[in-house]
C-alpha cells in the first residue's frame, strides 16, 4: 500500500475519518487472529497428541506381536531341533538293528543246519581279539556254531545287479551243531 502525504490529514484521508477507528479495527483483527490462531494451535496440538498416542499404541502392539512371533519361532526351532535329534537317534537305532539282523542271517546261513537244538539260538557281538568259543563260553549260549564278520556299502542299492559288499572270507571255523 502506498501512501501519499497530504499533510496532517493524510492518514485520515487514506483510512477513513477516525484514526482511533482504524486502531480499533486492527486490534479487533489481531485479537480475532490471535484467538483464532491460538484455538487452531490448540486443535492441532490435540490432533498431534492424539496421533502420537495412536502411534505409541501401535508401536506397543507391534512390539508385542514381534515378541510373540519371535517366541513362537524360537519354540518351533527348538522343537524342530529336538525332533531332528530324535530322528538321528532313531536312524542310528535302525542302522544297528539292520546290522544285527544281517549278523543273525549271516550266522544262521553259515551253519549247516541254520541253528538247531532244544534251546533258542543267539548271535553275540564279539571283538576281533576274542574267539567265538570264548564269547559263547562266557554266556548262557555256550556252544559256538560259527564265527562270521559282516560289512556292506553305505546307501541303498541302485539296482539288483549292484554290489552290496566286497569281502574276503578267511578263517571261518564251522563247528558241528549241537542237537
Amino acid at each position: 500500500v502506498s501512501t501519499q502525504s497530504t499533510g496532517s490529514s493524510g492518514i485520515n484521508a487514506e483510512y477513513g475519518d477516525s484514526f482511533p477507528d482504524l486502531i480499533s479495527l486492527t486490534m479487533k483483527f489481531l485479537m480475532r487472529s490471535t484467538t483464532f490462531g491460538a484455538l487452531q494451535r490448540r486443535r492441532w496440538r490435540r490432533k498431534i497428541n492424539k496421533l502420537k498416542n495412536e502411534i505409541a499404541t501401535l508401536e506397543d502392539a507391534f512390539s508385542s506381536v514381534l515378541e510373540d512371533t519371535e517366541g513362537a519361532i524360537a519354540n518351533i526351532t527348538a522343537r524342530m531341533d529336538a525332533m531332528e535329534a530324535e530322528r538321528v537317534e532313531l536312524d542310528q537305532a535302525h542302522a544297528w538293528q539292520a546290522l544285527h539282523m544281517a549278523a543273525a542271517a549271516a550266522c544262521r546261513g553259515s551253519t549247516p543246519s541254520g541253528g538247531t537244538g532244544p534251546s533258542g539260538n543267539a548271535v553275540l557281538a564279539k571283538e576281533n581279539t576274542r574267539s567265538c568259543t570264548a564269547i559263547c563260553g562266557a554266556s548262557p549260549f555256550n556252544l559256538c556254531d560259527a564265527d562270521v564278520s559282516i560289512s556292506g556299502y553305505k546307501g541303498q542299492a541302485e539296482s539288483y545287479s549292484s554290489d552290496l559288499d566286497t569281502s574276503i572270507t578267511t578263517g571261518v571255523e564251522l563247528q558241528g551243531t549241537q542237537t
